[in-house]
């Protein structure tokens, strides 16, 4: 699921809080629309 180049590790190496950040609102997102199917 997760293919990042050794490049996109190296620019993002210093800024995970963001993909955290990035992350959790794509996860949050995805629930948001499962349950507003059900």
């Amino acid at each position: 699921m997760w293919q990042i180049s050794n490049q996109n590790l190296n620019v993002h190496h210093n800024s995970n809080m963001s993909i955290d950040v990035c992350t959790l609102l794509k996860w949050t997102a995805y629930c948001a629309f499962f349950f507003h199917l059900i």
